[in-house]
């Protein structure tokens, strides 16, 4: 090089110049390097410091039951109402994750107390289709007939299981069907006993589903 050249060279050799390449040298390279010389395993829990990683640094799904000790989620970690029915994989919970006695009858909906108890509906009535108990909507015995009566029990009852017993001082029995048409009514038939005629008698019935 000739010494105009490099007289001129020293000339542009400013502080502020040689501050900004190798500042442009260290963003450029800086990185690459520390990533190609950090030894595999070299950071640990040790050298993460306290909350320095949270969900923001987390990918998705990148956390799965291998990444955490056994026990090592609290029940002070998981907040109110976080864990819902699609958290919790089918069958995932039974009786050996629950403690004695904490499950109460409250703690269940109407429809597996239902469930539970078997029995969804109960209905009678007198011979003559009063004095109904029970939780059916409404019992009307026939007009037009002896021993019919028409159970309305106010929902859809086609796929549950039906008994009737005839109560009462007359003895007898009793048929219960599905209406043909309406699923939630059934039909109650009662016969005397003897000879097996329809004759209207008292009766109760059961509604299991």
């Amino acid at each position: 090089m000739s010494p105009s050249r490099l007289s001129r060279l020293r000339e542009r050799l400013t502080f502020a110049n040689v501050t900004s390449a190798i500042a442009l040298f260290v963003a450029l390279g800086g990185t690459s390097y520390a990533a190609i010389t950090l030894p595999t395993n070299s950071v640990g829990k040790a050298q993460i410091r306290a909350d320095a990683v949270g969900k923001s640094e987390a990918a998705t799904n990148s956390i799965g039951r291998f990444e955490i000790r056994s026990s090592g989620v609290g029940k002070s970690e998981i907040a109110t109402n976080a864990v819902g029915a699609a958290e919790v994989r089918p069958s995932a919970i039974d009786s050996d994750e629950l403690a004695d006695g904490k499950i109460q009858a409250v703690d269940l909906s109407d429809a597996a107390k239902a469930a539970i108890n078997g029995i969804k509906f109960h209905a009678g009535a007198a011979a003559d289709g009063t004095g109904v108990t029970g939780n059916a909507k409404s019992i009307t015995k026939a007009t037009t007939g002896d021993g019919v009566y028409t159970v309305d029990l106010g929902s859809d009852v086609s796929a549950c299981q039906y008994a009737v017993t005839v109560t009462g001082a007359d003895a007898g029995f009793g048929t219960v069907t599905k209406d043909a048409t309406n699923k939630n009514i059934l039909t109650v038939n009662t016969f005397a006993a003897t000879g097996g005629a329809a004759a209207d008698r008292a009766f109760n019935l059961l509604v299991a589903c």
